[in-house]
């Protein structure tokens, strides 16, 4: 949906297709947070009156926090719980360099989840004040807050986002939708020595991957047509397998132990987007354009489109419905018409227009899509170290890709970065 401005490879690769960009609204503070699915208040008031709406909707957030009375509400302590925790990382790397200091830190704090390290009190230094554990009210008002229904997520995952000020309001998105992107790349491109590289033209549709397999100093991938069952065998040096590592685990050969027994444990995140035309942007009178609605309904969160989106050349417009994690496997396992019903029917509790308004919807469920089988990696405790360190080896002749194989997973800045890793390692084997 969204592009940071430093993610220096995707904006890299953006530049050079010449791939025109708009800004993407992340944040609106006009738009609603919704609790329990009765009461509202808009995001902006939550954020400016925090300690009010704390105590009103999640009494108890503050029992036995901390020594200091002066915690402002959830978010304030959110800040003071967390920030120790980045700063050490940075003290890490200052004395450490940016290598070991990143592994130390990452070691530390990569074997809790969120919810281990909100409810617990390890590693708290005793010297400084800590606001450990949190009372259950705090944990659930930071979930509907923030629309974060995975704290079984790795800590260092939580925070790897804040930590690269990924949700800048600076955000951007191609003007002529994302998969511009990866249009560019099969593009005629000039390679080397004038020569022109046209992908396009070596590119199987319709295929599917069944072995891997090393053969004396080859490999040898067989693939099935999905059409006419029949399959076809291709040898090579080498090869680069950038599948999702869910479909990744399907696929038989001579893929090192090691590395598929880190596959069968690494967690992919659902998500599931139901989009949602209705006969007129009736909810530009109340909340503007762009940002998100937060809910602790079904429907997770609902996207506005954006100042600068391209206007639909009558007074229609399309909200989307962005759900992750139980509530994503909710919408995603209904059939879509009543996936659509019941998104239309939560949302009239935050726009009462919707009813009357809605004509049509689309379903996008990524765990329920063949070529995903999940949206993407969201590493779980002591996956970053017992998984990630694994699947980046390279393994000549079959080289592993894709954004689960990254600090970056879940972007595409990531994937981005996996592929030219592994390109670099091939090339790498070649000239010795």
């Amino acid at each position: 949906m969204r592009i940071p401005p430093n993610h220096y490879l995707t904006n890299g690769y953006i530049k050079k297709f010449g791939i025109l960009l708009r800004p993407f609204c992340n944040y609106n503070g006009d738009t609603w947070l919704l609790i329990d699915g009765h009461d509202k208040i808009r995001t902006k008031e939550w954020k400016e009156n925090n300690h009010k709406y704390s105590t009103k909707y999640f009494p108890g957030w503050d029992s036995g926090v901390g020594t200091s009375r002066s915690v402002n509400g959830i978010l304030d302590l959110y800040e003071r719980t967390m920030q120790p925790v980045m700063d050490e990382l940075y003290s890490s790397i200052n004395e450490k360099g940016p290598q070991d200091g990143w592994n130390e830190w990452v070691l530390k704090w990569s074997k809790l989840s969120v919810e281990e390290f909100l409810r617990t009190n390890i590693n708290c230094d005793p010297k400084k004040t800590s606001y450990r554990p949190w009372p259950e009210a705090a944990i659930r008002g930071l979930q509907v807050a923030t629309y974060s229904p995975a704290f079984g997520t790795s800590l260092v995952e939580y925070l790897r986002d804040a930590l690269g000020e990924w949700w800048k309001n600076d955000l951007q998105t191609p003007v002529d939708g994302m998969d511009t992107i990866a249009k560019n790349f099969i593009k005629p491109q000039l390679g080397t020595n004038d020569k022109t590289i046209d992908l396009s033209t070596k590119i199987t549709f319709g295929s599917k991957v069944r072995t891997v397999k090393k053969k004396e100093n080859k490999v040898e991938v067989t693939a099935r047509n999905i059409i006419t069952g029949t399959d076809r065998t291709y040898t090579a040096d080498a090869v680069i397998i950038t599948v999702p590592l869910t479909i990744l685990r399907q696929i038989e050969g001579d893929i090192p132990d090691d590395q598929r027994n880190v596959l069968r444990n690494i967690h992919y995140r659902a998500s599931t987007k139901v989009v949602l035309q209705c006969k007129s942007r009736f909810w530009e009178k109340e909340v503007g354009q762009g940002g998100f609605s937060k809910t602790n309904l079904p429907i997770g969160q609902l996207h506005y489109p954006s100042p600068n989106d391209p206007p639909p050349p009558n007074k229609r417009g399309l909200l989307v419905v962005y759900a992750w994690e139980q509530d994503a496997l909710i919408f995603g396992s209904q059939p879509h018409a009543e996936a659509i019903d019941s998104a239309v029917r939560e949302i009239t509790k935050i726009h009462p227009e919707m009813e009357r308004e809605f004509e049509v919807g689309m379903v996008q469920a990524w765990f329920s899509d063949n070529s995903a089988q999940g949206a993407h990696s969201c590493l779980q405790p002591y996956q970053y170290i017992d998984g990630m360190k694994t699947l980046m080896k390279p393994e000549h002749p079959v080289y592993l890709a894709g954004e689960a194989i990254s600090y970056s997973n879940g972007w595409i800045q990531g994937a981005i970065e996996s592929c030219l890793n592994a390109a670099y390692h091939l090339y790498s084997h070649d000239q010795k």
